[in-house]
């Protein structure tokens, strides 16, 4: 039995038994509203009345033999009784008595004398173990979706965010998370003006409303509503993202020309049946636009757009592509499903790297017609009607990944992507010459040998990538292993002696350090010294004729300075 991964934990009602035969009856009452702990679990299920504990047959008790044995009645039934009133009492201080019986009343839950059943028509998205004391429902986790308070019958209850961000002040909280809360009127958020990110996807809003105080807003989730008309955002001037898709727009109308910081805006799968060039003229920062599943006709109001990188525009009724030359910065581009013919304005884009252009009605024509894209890497014209392929290597030089499934290729048209350096993936099927006897079973192999770089056709790996080989590590002999032993020990020897050494280094520059510090700054002239100076030269003039410069002069002085004193 697979076990939940989040639950509604709900109170048991104690086993009762009628003539004998045991009845076991849960009542439905939710106790948390959050992943039911082990803790919780485990407390319940070995909470038993001391009154139903195993006890000895006898003729006056009947007992059942089963995975849990009990006793049915007598003197222990006033226990039985005091358990349930606990229990009760501690479900009843776990939740607001009012709010449960609402959501009970929602669950369509209903609780007879000896019968529990759930409602066929809600799907509880969980399981239902009839044999065990608890019963677990698997709901959305309390962590990913807003509480239930936080909204009632439609109503934002401000307090009850603030709880539910665990803040104290309304300018703490930054992002406010409302998905799919069934609200029908945006309403009392005014005092949460330092919101940046604000989510009211997926609710039955009609109408854009009472945002003009939450001017630090720049992420704004509004799709999946009811939403007709585009309005009442002229004060959020730092709006950035803005998704609205799944709605009901016909026109985008005056509703964002002061936006001019948007970065992303999502229209798609909504009533657009034409855009003009006033409704976007204040996108000067615009780089992501999401326009697919609408009614469009006509693309060149998007040519005034210069900083668009992204632009998805598949499901529409598009025939022809006329200009979108200054959107130099484009980058990715669907025009899938549609009815194109002539794709001519695309011809000139630098950075385009990828373009989606499945089923359409182009054709060989068509498609020389963009001209050479240099920074082209994926490329899509599945379901269409071309036949051609021996300009594709000159158009895209850098192509990497190409899809030509269901189109009208022979082999030999194949064999002109050899000259493709870069191309990896390629993707063929449903092409006429696979549908051929001498190519069905291994054209794999076949587009393998004449496209060297190809790495995988229709999904199906061709080239394995080379790796490094690893060298074979051979194992250690016992004489290796002895030469390694001797080797570390050695070093060690020598660390320890280049550490002995260092440190005797150092205690000899100490001591040094230490005499020199003890030295006196000046030279002491002492009174001897300045007398065996005085006496030297009373000597060396007291001899007549004697020069100083001879050496047996200065022999003779240094003889007699000994003699005075060297005694």
């Amino acid at each position: 039995m697979l076990k939940p991964t989040s639950s509604l934990v709900f109170s048991e009602r104690p086993t009762r038994y009628v003539n004998g035969v045991r009845k076991k009856e849960h009542h439905l009452k939710p106790l948390l509203p959050v992943v039911a702990s082990h803790a919780v679990t485990s407390e319940r299920r070995q909470t038993r009345p001391e009154g139903l504990k195993p006890a000895a047959s006898s003729p006056n008790n009947a007992t059942i033999s089963g995975p849990r044995k009990t006793k049915s009645a007598g003197s222990d039934r006033r226990k039985k009784t005091e358990v349930i009133n606990e229990k009760r009492a501690f479900s009843s201080t776990t939740r607001s008595s009012k709010n449960s019986n609402n959501s009970r009343s929602k669950r369509g839950c209903r609780t007879e004398a000896n019968d529990t059943r759930l409602n066929p028509d809600i799907e509880y998205g969980g399981w239902v173990d009839e044999t065990s004391d608890i019963l677990f429902i698997d709901s959305k986790s309390a962590s990913t979706r807003p509480s239930e308070g936080t909204v009632t019958h439609g109503k934002i209850l401000p307090k009850d965010l603030l709880i539910q961000c665990q803040e104290s002040e309304y300018d703490s909280i930054y992002d406010i998370n409302l998905h799919a809360c069934h609200i029908k009127k945006i309403h009392n958020l005014e005092k949460f003006r330092k919101v940046k990110i604000l989510d009211l996807s997926c609710n039955e809003i009609e109408q854009i409303e009472h945002l003009s105080s939450n001017t630090n807003l720049k992420e704004l989730k509004l799709y999946g509503n009811k939403i007709s008309e585009i309005k009442n955002l002229e004060k959020l001037t730092e709006l950035c993202i803005l998704q609205l898709q799944f709605n009901k727009l016909k026109s985008l109308g005056k509703g964002l020309l002061s936006a001019k910081k948007l970065k992303c805006l999502r229209v798609d799968n909504n009533h657009l049946t034409q855009i003009e060039a006033r409704e976007i003229a204040a996108f000067s920062q615009l780089t992501n636009l999401d326009v697919s599943c609408n009614k469009l006709q006509n693309l060149s109001v998007f040519n005034c757009l210069n900083s668009l990188e992204e632009l998805l525009a598949s499901n529409n009724i598009l025939k022809t592509v006329t200009d979108l030359s200054r959107c130099r910065k484009l980058q990715e581009l669907n025009l899938s499903s549609n009815s194109l013919t002539s794709i001519s304005g695309l011809k000139g884009l630098p950075l385009l790297a990828s373009l989606h252009l499945s089923h359409n009605l182009l054709t060989s024509e068509a498609v020389q017609g963009l001209g050479k894209l240099r920074s082209l890497q994926e490329l899509d014209l599945s379901h269409n009607k071309i036949s051609k392929l021996n300009s594709f290597s000159s158009q895209f030089p850098v192509i990497e990944v190409l899809n030509l499934t269901k189109n009208s290729i022979e082999w030999l048209e194949v064999v002109h992507l050899s000259s493709c350096e870069f191309l990896v993936e390629l993707f063929l099927a449903e092409n006429p010459f696979i549908k051929s006897s001498d190519f069905k079973p291994s054209y794999h192999e076949e587009v393998h040998r004449c496209i060297s770089g190809i790495e995988m056709v229709d999904g199906v790996i061709v080239k394995q990538t080379k790796q490094k080989p690893v060298p074979f590590m051979r194992p250690m002999s016992a004489a290796s292993g002895l030469s390694a032993k001797q080797v570390q020990s050695q070093l060690q020897t020598v660390e320890a002696d280049l550490n002995m050494f260092g440190q005797d280094l150092r205690e000899k520059f100490e001591n040094l350090r230490t005499t020199m510090d003890t030295l006196p700054a000046e030279r002491p002239i002492s009174v001897a010294s300045e007398l065996s100076i005085t006496s030297v030269s009373t000597l060396a003039s007291s001899r007549p004729g004697s020069s100083r410069c001879s050496s047996r002069s200065r022999l003779q002085d240094a003889k007699a300075y000994a003699t005075t004193h060297f005694k």
